[in-house]
């Protein structure tokens, strides 16, 4: 999902402008992309589809960014990362180390 803030958004003609993080164009947003509420208010923080257009770029489910989907990143618990994390060092742990990296075993 791309980012933004709405810029401004016309209620009577039903769409507006978001300048898109991230972008050098702002997306145009119709009424009907919008949600149940079919209206932003100017300077919130949304996240959105974005579709490319000839002129441009076309926002597509928007929504605020404190209501989006969380990512997949989001769904894995603070227990599960570190776990994760301990999996990835756990091979290169001192615990791990051969007892001689020398390859001696004391007999000369």
């Amino acid at each position: 999902m791309a980012a933004g803030k709405v810029k401004w958004f016309n209620d009577e003609r039903g769409y507006g402008l978001i300048s898109v993080d991230d972008h050098s164009k702002d997306a145009y947003v119709h009424y009907t992309d919008v949600g149940e509420a079919q209206t932003l208010s100017s300077g919130l923080a949304v996240e959105f589809t974005l579709e490319k257009g000839d002129k441009l770029d076309r926002a597509r489910e928007v929504v605020p960014a404190s209501e989006a989907p969380p990512s997949a990143a989001a769904d894995e618990s603070p227990a599960e990362a570190r776990d994760d994390a301990r999996a990835d060092t756990s091979e290169n742990s001192p615990d791990n180390a051969p007892d001689d990296p020398q390859g001696d075993d004391g007999e000369s």
